[in-house]
């Protein structure tokens, strides 16, 4: 399998793995590891790496953000 059909296989999982329940997951992942070759810890990375990209095209982080605001009795 190359590279771009890999790409292209894993965005397909991604979009399903986001929507799915837990015990889904697990059935996702492994028809992922199945198709690709990937190790299952590695699959989960690229999984979550896919929905970064995909998430992040539409405007939803993942991420959390810092809280910036400090607390002017913890400057003293």
């Amino acid at each position: 399998m190359s590279l771009k059909t890999r790409r292209e296989v894993v965005l397909a999982k991604a979009r399903e793995y986001r929507m799915a329940s837990k015990k889904d997951k697990g059935k996702i992942l492994k028809e992922l590891c199945d198709l690709t070759g990937y190790h299952p810890k590695y699959a989960l990375v690229v999984l979550k790496k896919a929905l970064d990209r995909l998430l992040s095209h539409e405007g939803v982080s993942l991420r959390r953000k810092r809280n910036t605001t400090t607390n002017p009795a913890l400057l003293k």
